[in-house]
């Protein structure tokens, strides 16, 4: 995450390592130690988020900003070209033919923009205006980022249950047992406005379900029990699961009522 959120300014923060090395202040000590601390106590950390490293990029910056130079730009948009239009058709490549071509083909314009603000960046140096060509680069990075992170909306089906919960005939209505069986997200939830009753699945819920066991359901034969006795009943599965076959093992009438990448939904006749 950090070489990502660094990339286009390796270069520069490379000058600034080295410079540090050489003759070191203690403004830039102060800085390199704020990202040091970050980078360690979060890299150690068992359980982390890619946000938790924001807070090495205020150092960062300051560092690199303060070892701006026109050789410095121009060897990082020489390196960049390159690097982003190879990963970009590699990438767009590699996926065409799978569950990710979509968001591929939004990386693509991503490394394509990249490459073009890099490509500005030079134009500008040869000009001789290091300001222009840092603000290319600046922009060109900004650009690409925010097209890369808005084509992830391609892959929102395989990360949520929402576009299942839409492609229902019906809505489940709101005064119906909703399950979990043996799966959980927590899109689910969220998708349907409305909580639901998880079925064998413990994870990350194990401490939770220990303060109220009574509204979890350990195994599958209590399951069918509770599927049996409701008047209306619906369930979320994973949606590589046999439907007929988990009916017939179960014991309890099921319908599939909408199918998506992650999921499937299904009812009591």
């Amino acid at each position: 995450v950090l070489a990502a959120g660094i990339v286009p300014w390796l270069a520069p923060l490379g000058r600034a390592a080295y410079a540090a090395i050489r003759a070191r202040t203690d403004a830039e000590l102060l800085l390199w130690i704020w990202a040091l601390v970050v980078l360690v106590f979060f890299s150690a950390s068992g359980s982390k988020l890619p946000p938790y490293i924001l807070p090495i990029f205020p150092a960062l910056a300051v560092l690199t900003a303060r070892a701006l130079s026109a050789g410095s730009i121009k060897l990082q948009a020489l390196v960049l070209i390159p690097i982003a239009l190879g990963v970009g058709l590699a990438i767009e490549h590699l996926a065409s033919r799978g569950p990710y071509a979509a968001y591929a083909s939004w990386l693509l314009i991503a490394a394509l923009i990249m490459a073009a603000g890099s490509a500005a960046a030079l134009y500008f140096i040869r000009r001789e205006n290091v300001g222009a060509a840092a603000l290319a680069i600046a922009l060109g990075g900004l650009v690409s980022a925010q097209v890369g992170l808005g084509g992830h909306r391609t892959l929102s089906d395989r990360f949520s249950a929402a576009s299942t919960v839409r492609a229902l005939p019906v809505p489940i209505p709101r005064e119906t047992t909703v399950f979990s069986v043996d799966t959980y997200d927590h899109t689910i939830p969220w998708s349907l406005r409305r909580t639901v009753t998880l079925v064998r699945h413990r994870d990350e819920l194990a401490v939770a379900i220990a303060w109220e066991p009574d509204k979890f359901i350990a195994d599958f034969q209590s399951f069918a029990a509770a599927w049996n006795a409701a008047p209306d009943a619906w369930a979320f599965v994973s949606s590589t699961t046999d439907i007929e076959r988990l009916s017939a093992e179960l014991g309890v009438p099921m319908r599939e009522m909408a199918r998506g990448p992650t999921f499937a939904i299904v009812k009591k006749p």
